[in-house]
């Protein structure tokens, strides 16, 4: 690492630095997404609200075969994305998705 970069990364996580720099940036929105009372679990109350309306759709069609990979890779995929982008979600295009995996 240059002598520059340390510098700036001493300077960006001091503790009177009240300017947002990216670690610091980063360190705030990791810990505001994985605190208990923040938005990891609202998350993940998306995530459950997804695969349950996806997994009961599934059982009104009655038995069937699936491609379980598949399946599991499209269900994760969709219910984790609407949980991070909402109502803007790229993810609802099976071509956007399809080019992730």
């Amino acid at each position: 690492m240059s002598k520059a970069s340390e510098e700036s990364l001493s300077r960006d996580i001091a503790v009177d630095n009240n300017d947002e720099d990216v670690v610091v940036g980063t360190l705030k929105a990791t810990k505001a997404a994985m605190s208990p009372q923040g938005s990891m679990k609202d998350m993940l109350r998306v995530c459950i609200a997804v695969m349950t309306k996806s997994l009961d759709a599934l059982n009104r069609k009655g038995t069937q075969r699936v491609a379980l990979y598949d399946y599991v890779e499209h269900e994760v995929t969709t219910a984790t994305t609407e949980a991070v982008y909402g109502p803007s979600n790229p993810y609802r295009d099976p071509k956007v998705a399809a080019s992730f995996w």
